[in-house]
């Protein structure tokens, strides 16, 4: 065999090692996942209200597969962190990965208040008035992440493999779920600040709050650590036969406690049931051996999952920038909200979708060709930052 022919063979070996690495199975659950975020934001903000009614078929089939959307997206980041924070021979995490991973919670979390800011210059949130503040703590799936993000390093720091990491992690999740309706059952804006009080309650209009969604960035988490102790040949066959058993597994559960009604007396809304967070588990598992198989039948696409994976967030934030606008430009949801028929719905929805997604394409593209491009984004990224908040 000649050298070139031998470079060739490492070359694609490594290509299919990174593969599995990066389990493009999971990779397409995550942007599928976003897709369908996006395109839920789209229809419930320019829809006319007699066009989507949640309580009729095929609404209500819609409308209950965008509440996976979250756990989805929210599972699979907890899995491949797993992959991404290394550990040293020490079993501990560097504090380049500690000072990135923390960089990046505080930057999702900065974004998430940034693009609900209800002020166009930043001095003015000091005269804000209450209902406005109110709308300023909601806690969107930005803000959730980050903090999760954070919950999750901590657990990353205080242990020193990943065996030990994903047992504490599925107790965490476990223990989330489980209190979940008695924290639901709290009153917490009259006994903690309102800022806060928004990360545990839906009151006063959280979307999604630590209880219950945390829990499935851990659940996540135990589920990666198990792959990372497997073969990575074998791992995207784990993910699909382990995730049609503990699929069944949380199903079976869910109906044995909803059977006893357990914790029933505490709940105060769809997101404090133990039930319905261990019924989207169940199908959180089913979801992520599907696109798995699928990408054993489109292997070649592995690259292209796991790159809009990779930018699954940019491309949220790209569809909110487009959608509702920012303090510079008004957008279509905010000039003529809840005006479209079911025609010029997805008709937005698909425009929506493919530019935010093109956009993302587009930067991914041109720093690979032009890597100092990355540093230019950068600076614009900054300077829009302090036009927002300063001018």
């Amino acid at each position: 065999m000649s050298k070139t022919s031998e470079n060739k063979t490492h070359i694609d070996l490594k290509k299919h090692y990174l593969s599995q690495q990066r389990l493009s199975g999971l990779d397409l659950a995550r942007f599928l996942a976003m897709v369908m975020m996006i395109q839920g934001h789209v229809i419930y903000a320019l829809a006319a209200p007699d066009v989507v009614n949640t309580s009729v078929f095929p609404w209500n089939i819609w409308h209950y597969v965008r509440g996976l959307t979250a756990p989805v997206f929210l599972f699979v980041s907890g899995a491949v962190h797993v992959f991404a924070n290394k550990r040293n021979e020490k079993g501990r995490l560097n504090r380049k990965t500690i000072f990135k991973r923390m960089r990046m919670a505080f930057l999702l979390i900065f974004i998430g208040y940034l693009m609900q800011l209800p002020v166009r210059q930043i001095w003015h949130l000091f005269s804000l008035s209450p209902d406005l503040l109110i709308r300023l703590y909601q806690v969107n799936i930005l803000q959730l992440f980050g903090v999760s993000l954070i919950f999750l390093l901590f657990v990353f720091v205080i242990t020193r493999s990943n065996m030990t990491f994903g047992i504490l992690s599925f107790v965490i999740a476990f223990f989330i779920t489980f209190i979940n309706p008695y924290v639901h059952s709290i009153d917490w804006f009259s006994i903690i600040p309102d800022y806060f009080a928004s990360y545990l309650s839906t009151k006063r209009g959280s979307i999604f709050p630590i209880f219950p969604f945390t829990a499935f960035l851990f659940y996540g988490a135990a589920f990666g650590a198990i792959l990372k102790s497997i073969k990575p040949e074998n791992r995207t066959t784990l993910v699909i036969i382990w995730g049609i058993l503990l699929g069944i597994l949380f199903f079976l559960l869910n109906y044995i406690i909803r059977y006893y009604h357990f914790g029933e007396q505490f709940i105060t809304g769809p997101l404090g049931s133990i039930t319905l967070t261990l019924e989207r588990l169940s199908l959180v598992f089913f979801i992520i051996s599907s696109t798995s198989f699928i990408y054993l039948l489109t292997p070649k696409l592995s690259n292209i999952y796991s790159m809009f994976s990779k930018h699954a967030l940019f491309i949220y934030v790209v569809h909110l920038m487009i959608l509702y606008g920012t303090p510079f430009f008004d957008s279509l949801a905010r000039k003529n909200p809840n005006s479209l028929n079911l025609e010029q719905t997805l008709i937005a929805v698909f425009i929506v979708e493919f530019v935010s997604i093109g956009i993302v394409f587009f930067y991914e593209y041109s720093i690979r060709k032009y890597p100092k491009l990355k540093r230019f984004y950068l600076i614009l990224l900054l300077i829009y930052v302090v036009l927002i908040l300063f001018v």
